[in-house]
């Protein structure tokens, strides 16, 4: 058994819920991710506290009614024009993009395929 990261134990605990393994490697390789358009919520333990951006666990929570998510879903970013948000669905490492009205669009197959792009574009 592989012992987690108090990055991953952190989050896991305040969502409740077990996180999808590349996302468990993104968290402890990078925390989170800026670079210019892109960041991709995270958590790190130099931020001051979990109720604010770029915290996995404060958009989570905050934003899972407005975008219909379900209870393995993690809100990892914003879109370029913040209507559309990116999810991950931590049952099947899925990502995809919806809005408030609940429509989805697949955008990766898996969340390591999503991350490659969203890097190499620029932008989410």
């Amino acid at each position: 058994m592989t012992l987690k990261s108090r990055r991953v134990q952190t989050v896991e605990k305040e969502l409740g819920i077990e996180l999808h393994p590349q996302y468990v490697k993104y968290l402890d390789q990078y925390g989170y991710y800026c670079s210019g358009y892109v960041e991709v919520f995270g958590y790190t333990e130099k931020f001051i506290g979990i109720d604010g951006y770029p915290c996995i666990i404060f958009t989570t929570k905050r934003l899972k009614d407005t975008y219909h998510l379900g209870p393995n879903h993690l809100l990892i970013a914003h879109t370029e024009d913040s209507d559309y948000v990116a999810v991950l669905d931590n049952d099947t490492g899925e990502v995809f993009e919806t809005d408030i009205n609940g429509e989805r669009t697949l955008v990766a197959s898996s969340f390591d395929e999503w991350f490659a792009m969203v890097r190499k574009r620029g932008y989410i």
